[in-house]
């Protein structure tokens, strides 16, 4: 799940410049936009409490992982780790960055 909202997020940020991806590479925002889709598809279904069956989770994962592989078969436990961790801190950044633009808007209003 961590993993999922991670992408999702940093998916979503991305989406923002869809439009100028699109004039450059349209392989390139097709290819976002079905990360996009797949992401949302995959957090929608967790936040109801269902079974994602896309896994999109490990998809993601085996797309880091597989090139670590070949070069360090020894680090695998640990680079998985480390996208836990990093996957975790994108989430708490966005959540305080919301929590921070929320306090200024409230600041100001008052």
């Amino acid at each position: 799940m961590i993993i999922c909202l991670a992408t999702f997020i940093i998916l979503l940020v991305g989406m923002i410049f869809w439009p100028f991806v699109r004039v450059f590479s349209r392989t390139a925002a097709y290819k976002l936009a079905s990360a996009f889709r797949a992401a949302l598809k995959c957090v929608s279904k967790r936040a109801t409490f269902q079974k994602c069956e896309v896994r999109f989770e490990d998809r993601v994962k085996t797309i880091i992982l597989k090139k670590i592989v070949v070069k360090y078969p020894n680090l695998i436990k640990t680079v998985a780790i480390l996208i836990y961790i990093i996957s975790t801190l994108v989430i708490l950044l966005f959540l305080l960055g919301i929590l921070a633009l929320l306090m200024l808007i409230f600041t100001q209003a008052s």
